[in-house]
């Protein structure tokens, strides 16, 4: 992958804000048109200490190097270590400068209004199923339902004990179950749209 040129982010998870201090250095600013995307959920006003970004709400869209995002609703919590508030839970949609829509559901439980954002016609969602702090698999493949995408990736699972999921199962359960193609990652590898 060429250099970071955006980096997208949402409301604290207390679990993820140490992430920021590890990527921020790598990001920098880049006039490659190359998008180059980390998703993971840190704090906003991180972006704002670091004069950098741009700051978004449920609902708004905006236009930038790598085509258009819109900030969903997400159910989760929303803190930092300390115990403060970090901001209203999100997911992002994007539409890249090829028309193709992006969902990244974030640490989000099921809810109902995945239908409308499914609406948008899905090529690509990123959906937790992780359980205990995000849907499960069977939270997540009713997601898949809703959100009629085309390929589907589980994400936030096994990344310790508490949060331990047979991806192989359920990508089974999504291809049997839904029209929806299932990706499952090793670290390192990559998927192409």
């Amino acid at each position: 992958m060429g250099r970071i040129n955006s980096f997208l982010c949402l409301p604290a998870r207390g679990c993820r804000v140490c992430f920021s201090s590890v990527v921020h250095p790598l990001c920098g600013r880049s006039s490659q048109q190359r998008f180059g995307l980390i998703f993971q959920i840190i704090f906003f006003k991180f972006i704002a200490q670091h004069s950098f970004g741009h700051a978004q709400h449920i609902g708004g869209r905006h236009a930038y190097q790598f085509g258009y995002l819109k900030l969903t609703n997400a159910l989760h919590g929303s803190s930092l270590p300390d115990g403060s508030y970090g901001g209203n839970p999100a997911g992002l949609l994007i539409e890249s400068k090829d028309g193709k829509h992006l969902y990244f559901a974030g640490d989000t439980g099921l809810f109902g209004d995945m239908r409308l954002i499914g609406e948008e016609g899905i090529d690509f969602a990123a959906l937790p199923i992780g359980d205990n702090y995000t849907m499960g698999p069977d939270d997540a493949l009713r997601a898949v339902k809703l959100l009629n995408p085309q390929v589907v990736m589980p994400m936030h699972y096994d990344t310790f004990e508490l949060i331990n999921q047979d991806a192989k199962a359920w990508a089974e359960r999504v291809e049997k179950e839904t029209s929806a193609k299932c990706i499952l990652l090793k670290a390192g590898e990559s998927y192409t749209l």
